[in-house]
């Protein structure tokens, strides 16, 4: 998959848009880059959406139509989902129902005093890591405008890294959760992100973080 920093370097150089639609099925990543504007969307599959089709008597059935190949899906999977947000519509709600279900009851002490007592914003991930959805959300929800695009940031530069860091599930489950979080949020708030000189490019920050650590 193209290095979106790269691309957006090259991009701003020719005072140029692009659309990128990428496609690596060993690592699972299929999606849609926009960028316009100065603003990047990827708008990509996660586990809910690849669910929702199957393979049987030599078809690949999707919406009970069946399709020679997975190709085919893949592309209608894609343009399903840019056209559900571009059209305000909520897509993730059945994917949160099946992996952002709450089953710990550990507190933000507890969890606190596992992760050598981190700044409360920094406890979202673990909570979430360790399935205190509930929790984790309670303080996606005391974040300020500023901080919740500083994070968007955040995830802009570690997405692009997921194929190569070894992230446990329940890292990744956790990125994904926060990534749910932001996407309600941007559906409720049209933010204007060259008022914000704060924020960083994908990319110009460091390559890996250690998560919720």
């Amino acid at each position: 998959m193209p290095d979106h920093s790269v691309l957006i370097l090259i991009a701003d150089h020719f005072g140029l848009d692009y659309r990128n639609q990428y496609h690596e099925p060993g690592m699972l990543l299929h999606g849609e880059t926009n960028y316009q504007h100065s603003k990047l969307e990827d708008i990509y599959l996660d586990g809910y959406d690849m669910d929702r089709y199957r393979f049987e008597g030599e078809r690949f059935w999707y919406q009970n139509a069946p399709y020679k190949t997975e190709e085919e899906v893949i592309d209608l999977l894609v343009a399903n989902k840019k056209a559900a947000l571009a059209a305000g519509q909520f897509v993730q709600e059945a994917y949160t129902e099946n992996f952002f279900v709450t089953k710990s009851q550990l507190s933000r002490e507890e969890v606190a005093a596992l992760y050598n007592d981190p700044p409360e914003g920094e406890l979202l991930l673990p909570l979430a890591e360790l399935k205190n959805f509930e929790a984790a959300k309670a303080i996606f929800d005391s974040w300020s405008e500023e901080n919740v695009i500083l994070m968007e940031n955040y995830c802009m530069q570690e997405f692009q890294h997921l194929p190569r860091l070894n992230y446990s599930q329940e890292q990744y489950i956790a990125l994904r959760f926060l990534d749910h979080l932001l996407t309600g949020w941007r559906q409720q708030h049209r933010i204007d992100y060259e008022d914000h000189p704060f924020l960083t490019r994908p990319g110009d920050g460091p390559d890996e973080t250690n998560l919720g650590r």
